[in-house]
Parts: C-alpha cells; sequence; structure tokens
C-alpha cells in the first residue's frame, strides 16, 4: 500500500518516491508495470468532475490547451479576456461608457454569471459526492495544508 500523502492548497509539491514493498521472493527484471486503481468508481467520478470543472475554465479564460487559435497561434480571448478588454476601452475613452459598452458588459456579465453559477454547482454538489464517494471506499479525503 502507498501511503496517503497531503496536498498543499498552493505552491510546488516535489516529485514523491513512495516505497512499496516488493511481493517478489526473487530479484527479477521489471519490464513492464501497470496500475490498476482498484476504485474504478473513484476514478471515473473524479474524473468527470475534472471534466467539467475544465469546461468551465476553458469557457472562462484561455489557455495553452485551447484549441481555438488566433492568427499568431496564441489561444483566443475567453470571457475573462473579453471583460478585461473591455475595462481597457471604457478606461481609455474621453467620455462616459457608451451604450454599447453597457450592451457588452451586461452581455459578458450574464455569460461569467452563468459560469460562476456552474461553478457553484460543481463544487457545492459533486465535489461534495466526490468527497462522500472517497469516505465510502475508504480513501483519506485530500487536504489542503
Amino acid at each position: 500500500d502507498i501511503p496517503p500523502y497531503d496536498v498543499p492548497a498552493s505552491g510546488v509539491v516535489e516529485y514523491q518516491f513512495p516505497v512499496v514493498a516488493n511481493p517478489l521472493d526473487r530479484d527479477v527484471w521489471v519490464r513492464a508495470m501497470a496500475i490498476d486503481p482498484g476504485a474504478t468508481e473513484v476514478v471515473t467520478a473524479g474524473g468527470e468532475v475534472i471534466e467539467k470543472l475544465d469546461g468551465i475554465e476553458s469557457r472562462l479564460v484561455a489557455n495553452w490547451q485551447t484549441t481555438e487559435r488566433g492568427q499568431f497561434g496564441t489561444p483566443l480571448p475567453k470571457l475573462a479576456e473579453a471583460l478585461a478588454s473591455l475595462i481597457s476601452v471604457v478606461e481609455s475613452a474621453d467620455s462616459a461608457p457608451t451604450k454599447s459598452s453597457y450592451e457588452v458588459l451586461d452581455h459578458l456579465w450574464e455569460r461569467i454569471s452563468r459560469e460562476v453559477g456552474a461553478l457553484r454547482t460543481v463544487i457545492d454538489h459533486d465535489i461534495a459526492a466526490f468527497a462522500a464517494l472517497l469516505r465510502e471506499a475508504g480513501i483519506p479525503d485530500i487536504r489542503a495544508r
């Protein structure tokens, strides 16, 4: 069995070298190895939570995993970058924001609010259900330090 590890809430986690007892009674060369997670329902549920979080993130912010690319190969802006651009445009103007600026703000605010609501649902329901599944499987919780 591999001992549990605490994962810090932020910062860098150094590479871990867990020591596992050798179940063999003699020396052998290992040509291949497969890791069986054992609790496949936990692995599946964890993957589903990650997919939901990735979807929300990809709609809010651009990253290098974003498939949509601009002319110079950089990721196309997403909602957060669009809001930042709007703020920059409004701040640089010598007059009050235009009606179009308010309309863009309303549109972005609605879409961002929808994503924040989806994130809240994932946190309140999906992650809570995943934590319960971990407890049922006898797997220690992941704790932030």
